[in-house]
């Protein structure tokens, strides 16, 4: 059961880094006009979360 929680923990880790570049690149971008609307850094907060927690639970269990 460990390594299913921790497994979670690494997925959310990866989705907040790939989400952290995201708007890292959003954020440097040139043309402001041609970008789409995704709110990476609501999406880097609830991915913390969830990797947070999924860890916590893992260690403890």
């Amino acid at each position: 059961m460990q390594a299913g929680w921790l497994t979670v923990a690494a997925a959310g880790g990866a989705v907040a880094l790939a989400a952290s570049l995201a708007e890292r690149r959003r954020m440097r971008r040139r043309e402001t006009h041609g970008v789409g609307w995704m709110p990476w850094s609501g999406i880097v907060v609830a991915a913390c979360f969830v990797a947070l927690t999924a860890l916590g639970v893992g260690l403890k269990s």
